[in-house]
């Protein structure tokens, strides 16, 4: 008598338990190439199977706490069925033989196919795989941990305090989204890959008087897992602080200080038109002589006629 184990089932396929614990990988060739044959063998012109598995963290940092850790996980997949210029999708996240046959009948069903209902396009199997994430196996695992998140997000913050002035709100966030992907389809297609994205900003909300401006610096890297680590905090968070400065000087429309506190008025503080010589002048950008005249000679002239 042959014992049936979690490893294997009666025909000597992989158990379900294994697969879904597992890297997507050719052990789910089996399983996917019954679904392409009773979809083909519908009627279907072709018939695409995905799977997918993800992984996200996200982090936020206000003032100098961890307000919020959001990580989520999940693994599901999707059939598209094609027939003449026309598609049906469905996604589960059943992925048993039950529920994947489920998902099928449902995506035949939006194109008027019934499994067994035409019995043609014979399928002839799957191709060897080809796994595009045979070096990207150790990603997830040398991407950042919560700690070392969190970390590089205080000390983000903490870099805002000490560049900064008139801030009430300092915020950091990082997100990370790792996704691994089985493709297969009628035609031939059989293929895995990894995809990694990371992203990482800062933004502050000031005030100054009844004045007020929230400016924001985000930044984002796909398939390096080590970005967060090689992430230049305090030129970051000297940017934001820098372009807060010129959202309060652009609201309180110039000044003797237009600068910031203590700061004084800067060329670059000032409208285009007047950066080239107006400098520091003691009545501001609004007081400045050259804009008086620019006013003066911009305005239409009069003709007075003499009786």
């Amino acid at each position: 008598m042959t014992l049936i184990t979690r490893a294997d089932t009666a025909d000597g396929t992989p158990a379900l338990h294994n697969l879904l614990n597992g890297p997507l990988d050719q052990r789910w060739a089996p399983r996917l190439e019954a679904l392409l044959g009773a979809g083909t063998a519908a009627g279907a012109d072709l018939v695409e199977v995905f799977l997918e598995r993800t992984d996200h963290l996200g982090v936020l940092a206000e003032q100098d706490t961890i307000t919020s850790v959001t990580p989520a996980f999940g693994m599901g997949a999707g059939i598209r069925v094609f027939r003449n210029q026309r598609d049906g999708f469905v996604c589960t996240n059943d992925l048993s033989e039950a529920g994947l046959q489920r998902a099928l009948e449902q995506a035949l069903g939006m194109l008027g196919l019934e499994l067994g209902g035409l019995n043609r396009n014979p399928f002839a199997g799957l191709p060897a795989l080809r796994d595009f994430a045979a070096s990207k196996g150790d990603w997830l695992q040398r991407s950042p941990e919560l700690l070392e998140a969190t970390q590089a997000l205080l000390g983000g913050t903490n870099q805002l305090q000490n560049h900064g002035q008139h801030l009430q709100v300092r915020r950091g966030s990082y997100a990370r989204d790792w996704q691994e992907v089985l493709v297969a389809a009628s035609d031939g297609t059989f293929g895995r890959d990894i995809r990694l994205h990371q992203s990482v900003g800062l933004n502050v909300l000031a005030a100054d008087g009844d004045h007020r401006a929230g400016v924001g610096r985000r930044y984002g890297s796909a398939d390096r897992p080590d970005d967060l680590r090689e992430w230049q905090v305090e030129d970051s968070a000297q940017e934001v602080c820098d372009r807060r400065r010129h959202a309060l000087c652009r609201l309180r429309g110039g000044g003797p200080y237009a600068g910031g506190a203590g700061q004084p008025l800067r060329r670059c503080d000032l409208p285009r038109g007047l950066r080239a010589s107006a400098g520091n002048h003691p009545g501001g950008a609004r007081h400045h002589p050259l804009r008086r005249a620019r006013r003066r000679t911009d305005r239409p002239q009069r003709r007075h006629r003499h009786r």
